[in-house]
């Protein structure tokens, strides 16, 4: 399996509406991206670190699976809609 974990620092001139869209729009992928196995889309809530304010993870059973995610026109319109809202973006990938 493979986790793709994606942290998001958004504007601070971002509103909670714009916030709640993007986690709305993610939260739906697996409906339109049939390789992702498993989704979850939330705020930071610790007070131990605040370098990031929201997290996406989703999880593919192979890499190949990830690159067709990472192309797919749905993908590409959330990293669209994310692109002028984000202050801050950080990834990783991880085979488990």
């Amino acid at each position: 399996m493979i986790r793709h974990i994606v942290l998001l620092k958004f504007k601070s001139d971002v509103s909670q509406a714009q916030i709640d869209e993007v986690l709305s729009f993610a939260q739906r992928l697996p409906t339109a991206i049939p390789e992702i196995r498993a989704l979850a889309a939330g705020k930071n809530f610790t007070p131990r670190d605040d370098t990031f304010s929201h997290a996406i993870v989703d999880d593919f059973q192979s890499v190949e699976d990830l690159n067709k995610y990472s192309a797919h026109p749905v993908h590409l319109e959330l990293v669209s809609l994310l692109r002028p809202l984000i202050e801050k973006l950080n990834f990783v990938d991880f085979e488990y």
